[in-house]
């Protein structure tokens, strides 16, 4: 995430010095990264705790209630990493959700 904050400062925008206003872009650039994964987390958790508790054919085999949990996490890195956001941030949010919801 940080990477990705100071990347855009420097490369995408030509920064050639640090500056006080590039530093304050950097934190502001983390901080919008950081919030807007965890959100994108937390949404994708959601759905799937929601329906991993309202549809009862995906409950009655270890198997299929793995692979849903699975392929939600890995949906929610795609479309982190599709918008440029931190895809890691994103799985750990989700998973967190996901732990705290679907029992």
């Amino acid at each position: 995430m940080l990477f990705r904050a100071v990347h855009h400062i420097f490369i995408e925008q030509g920064a050639t010095e640090i500056t006080a206003v590039d530093t304050g872009l950097v934190v502001l650039n983390f901080l919008y990264i950081s919030a807007f994964s965890i959100l994108l987390g937390i949404l994708v958790g959601l759905l799937c705790s929601f329906m991993l508790k309202r549809v009862k054919n995906l409950t009655e085999s270890a198997t299929r209630e793995a692979s849903l949990i699975i392929m939600f996490g890995y949906l929610s890195y795609v479309i982190a990493e599709m918008v440029e956001l931190s895809g890691i941030m994103t799985i750990f949010a989700c998973g967190l959700v996901i732990d705290k919801y679907s029992k």
